[in-house]
Formats: structure tokens, C-alpha cells, sequence
């Protein structure tokens, strides 16, 4: 057939399949989804095209050698638009297939349909195929070898997109290198993309990726183990770091109970025993974060315990303290905790000289951003003075928890858990560094075994202020005394079992 033919037949028929394209483009544009609707952009470029070139023609004539060359090249973009809406019914207009197709599958299947569109257009329009594809067999030959590495890249592209060692979304290392750790964001026909956590793309071939070890940190699972390592002295004993580690590695944010974390003895060093902390996660993005937050727990806990972490340190002292010095400064600490007890209602009645002796028998115990001091319902003997730092109180509305107060340097919590034992009320959380001074229950009762006289005071004025706490706006003020007189009569009974006095 030649071209003539072909335009004054398409002349009849090919304005009818241009409005049909049309029509189809406006029809999956109001289906499609508003993030598949821009793989309309092609077709509708070429069915314009096709209507530019096909209306040329006409005002040329099909007789003419323009008029021809117009008209072919207006078939051909119509074949395009059709085929590529095709494609898009397929692969974004389908729910059944929508998704499932890798992009380098949909490319290859493109570039295949485009290849048979060209041959077809050329045999209609009386080309010899044959003569065609022999005499462009060196020239395939020839592009072939200087597009080899591209063509390695396409190849390897579709390896990967058939054995599925990863997909986009998840976080994979192509290279073995940390810092190239990355979300895979897509696999195109020549290369991988991904993003790493400091949000630097990077873009790998294909061909690499298929001679590569690849390690997909998402499948079969979002669950990964991650580790840290710590020295601890030679003095604590493995089942006493243990005993500590493991509360502190599950109290970290991020860090999951099942599987259940480890601390195992991996060696024994010059300056201490190392154990390896093995946990998991499921939020590989905030790996580094979540380690960081196990290695701040770690420490804060060992610090309270008295645990010495033990690496090889060089200290140069300009300036030594002498130990008259060094007396002063606890001296003047001393007297500084026992000006803060004096403030606390219930301990004022001790006196200055009881309070400064209470002061040399506390101990500090400091805490960590986001760390619970108490937990609302554990035992406890304990009450806390905070010394330096914030914490939030909080208390457990319906399953979740609500912050009623914040206490910072002077103010203190736990008082009836010291003096009666019980379960603590609310929970405490460390809003930031916090240093706290615990007085505990054998101090406290060698302070009360100086003056028996001492109990009634104190439940005295813990009845009255929880007796007035609870009072009612009904409640007059002899409902309150008496409920103070009745409370303090309980509260002194209970301090005295509690204290054995």
C-alpha cells in the first residue's frame, strides 16, 4: 500500500479515532486516582500532535508530497496515543494490576509496543522490512557495544525487579558501607535511587547492585537487632550488670520487648569487662536514635548504681583539691540539703542538727531526659528531693497519662511511700537531666529513733494536708478537724509498724 493510499483511507477513519482517544483520556481522567492521572500527559501530547499534523494535511491535500508525509506522520502519533492509553488502562486504570508492575517492566513492555508500532507503520507504508532491519545490523552491532554498560544496567534492572531482593519503601544496603544505609525510593531501567538518613540521594547502577551482597534491613520483617557495647569494672559481677542493663535497655524509647533484649559477656579487656547489649527495633529509620537513648539509659543507671564504666583515661590535674577543701564542699552541701529538708512541712519538726545529720546519709541518684523516676502503683520507700532539673507528675486517666504537676530544685514527692510504704501514687518523669536526693527508709528510721515524739508530729501534719486536700467545699472546718484527728491517729499507727518503733 503506499502513502497516498494510506492518508486517503485514514482520511475516513482516522478523525473518528482521534475523538475516541479524546474521549478515553476525559474518561480516565475522572477515574483514575489524582496521583496516577499525570501518565496522561503523554498521550494527550501526541493525540494533539496528531490532530495538528492530520488537519496540515488536509489544508495541503493528500495528493501533495507534504500533504503525504504530514499524513503518515499523523497515523503514526494516533498509533502512539493509542497504544500508550492502552498501557495506561492496563497498568494505572486496572485496581487488579495497579501497583503490582515494576516501572522498568512498563518501560520495556512501552518501548516494545512503540518498536512494533514503527515496524507496522513501515510495512503499511510499503518499506521491505527485511531490507530494513539487514541493512541496520551493523549499526545495531555498533550501538550495542558502546551502550553495553546501559544495556548491563537494564538487564540487571529486570533481575532485580524478577527475584525481588527488595522494593520501594524499604531500607536496604547496596554496598556494605553504614553511611549509605537507605530507603529505597525507586528502580528505574538503569539504576537504583535511594535516601539515607542525612536525606543525600544516592544513585546506583543496576549492574553494581547484581554483583553486590544486598541486605534488606524490611524483609521478611521490620524487626532488626541492634547492639552496643560497654565496659564495666572487673569488681561488679556479670549477674549484677545484667540485673541493671536489662531494665534499662527495655526502658529505652523504640527498644521492643519481644524478642526480649541480652547482655552477654564478650570479653574480658584491660580496663574492664565488655558485655555486648543486643536489642531490637522495628523503626530502622531511628536506629542511630534508638541506640543513642540505650547507651543514655546505660549510663544513668550504672551512675545511680555506682558502676564504674572503665576506659583508659588520662586526667591532668593543674589543681588539686586538698582534702581540706574537699571537707568544705561537703560541708556546705550538707548544710544546703539540710536547709531544703527544713523547708518540707513534715520534716521541720526534726530540727536543724537532726536535718544536717539526715543530710549526710542520703544519697543522689540522677536521672535522664524522658526516664521514670517512681511508676504510679510500684512499691516504694523512698522520697526524692529534686535538686537540680524538672520532672512531670503524672497520673493514669483512663489509660492515659496526665501530667497534673511539675516540680523543680527544693521541691520533693514520695513522702507516704517513706513513711508508710505504700504504693506510690503517681508516676515522675525526668523532663531533662535531673538530679535528685533519696532518703530512704534506714536513714529516716535512725532519725525518728532519736525522739519517739517525732512520729505524732509528722502523721499530724500529713493527715492535715491530706485532710484538707480531700475536704469538700461543704465540709465545715470541725468536719476537717475531725478528719484530721482521725487520720492522724491512723497515719501515726501505721508510721510506727512501718518504722518497728
Amino acid at each position: 500500500m503506499n502513502p497516498t493510499a494510506l492518508l486517503s483511507r485514514a482520511g475516513s477513519w482516522e478523525w473518528s479515532w482521534s475523538l475516541a482517544a479524546a474521549v478515553l483520556i476525559l474518561l480516565l481522567r475522572w477515574s483514575l486516582p489524582p496521583d496516577r492521572r499525570s501518565r496522561l500527559h503523554v498521550p494527550v501530547a501526541f493525540v494533539g500532535i496528531n490532530a495538528a499534523l492530520l488537519g496540515l494535511a488536509l489544508l495541503l491535500g493528500p495528493a501533495s508530497r507534504s500533504g503525504r508525509a504530514l499524513g503518515v506522520a499523523s497515523v503514526f502519533f494516533l498509533i502512539l496515543a493509542l497504544l500508550r492509553l492502552a498501557f495506561v488502562v492496563l497498568f494505572d486504570a486496572l485496581p487488579v494490576v495497579r501497583g503490582r508492575v515494576p516501572k522498568i517492566v512498563q518501560d520495556v513492555l512501552i518501548g516494545l509496543g512503540y518498536f512494533v508500532a514503527v515496524m507496522g507503520l513501515f510495512g503499511a507504508s510499503g518499506v521491505e522490512l527485511s531490507s530494513l532491519l539487514t541493512t541496520s545490523a551493523l549499526l545495531t552491532a555498533v550501538v550495542g557495544l558502546a551502550l553495553q554498560d546501559t544495556l548491563g544496567n537494564v538487564v540487571s534492572g529486570l533481575a532485580i525487579q524478577v527475584m525481588r531482593p527488595y522494593s520501594v519503601g524499604d531500607w536496604v544496603s547496596l554496598d556494605g558501607v553504614p553511611e549509605h544505609y537507605g530507603q529505597v525510593l525507586e528502580v528505574n531501567w538503569r539504576a537504583t535511587r535511594i535516601v539515607t538518613n542525612e536525606l543525600v540521594t544516592l544513585l546506583i547502577p543496576n549492574s553494581n547492585i547484581a554483583k553486590a551482597t544486598v541486605a534488606n534491613f524490611s524483609r521478611p520483617s521490620p524487626v532488626v537487632r541492634r547492639g552496643l557495647r560497654v565496659s564495666v569494672a572487673y569488681d561488679v559481677p556479670p549477674s549484677r550488670v545484667e540485673e541493671i542493663a536489662l531494665p534499662a535497655i527495655l526502658g529505652a524509647p523504640g527498644v521492643l520487648s519481644e524478642p526480649p533484649p541480652e547482655c552477654v559477656l564478650s570479653a574480658f579487656g584491660d580496663s574492664g569487662i565488655e558485655y555486648w547489649c543486643r536489642f531490637f527495633i522495628d523503626d530502622f529509620r531511628r536506629r542511630d536514635v534508638i541506640v543513642g537513648g540505650v547507651g543514655a539509659r546505660l549510663y544513668y543507671d550504672f551512675l545511680r548504681e555506682g558502676i564504674e564504666i572503665p576506659y583508659p583515661i588520662r586526667t591532668v590535674h593543674l589543681h588539686e583539691r586538698s582534702d581540706e577543701q574537699q571537707t568544705r564542699e561537703r560541708e556546705r552541701r550538707h548544710r544546703r540539703l539540710a536547709e531544703h529538708f527544713l523547708s518540707i512541712d513534715f520534716l521541720a519538726p526534726l530540727g536543724q542538727e537532726v536535718l544536717l545529720g539526715l543530710a549526710q546519709r542520703v544519697r543522689t541518684a540522677v536521672y535522664g531526659r524522658g526516664q521514670a523516676i517512681v511508676r504510679e502503683g510500684e512499691e516504694g520507700t523512698d522520697l526524692f528531693l529534686v535538686d537540680r532539673g524538672q520532672v512531670a507528675v503524672t497520673v493514669d486517666a483512663g489509660g492515659k497519662a496526665q501530667e497534673v504537676a511539675r516540680l523543680g530544685p527544693g521541691e520533693f514527692f514520695g513522702e507516704m511511700s517513706l513513711m508508710t510504704g505504700e504504693a506510690r501514687r503517681a508516676t515522675v518523669i525526668a523532663l531533662g537531666d535531673v538530679e535528685t536526693v533519696r532518703v530512704d527508709k534506714d536513714s529516716f528510721r535512725e532519725v525518728l529513733a532519736t525522739d519517739p515524739r517525732l512520729v505524732e508530729e509528722i502523721g499530724r501534719m500529713l493527715a492535715a494536708r491530706q485532710a484538707t486536700l480531700d475536704a469538700t467545699a461543704a465540709a465545715g472546718a470541725a468536719g476537717i478537724e475531725q478528719a484530721i484527728e482521725t487520720r492522724s491517729q491512723a497515719l501515726v499507727k501505721k508510721i510506727r509498724g512501718f518504722f518497728g518503733l
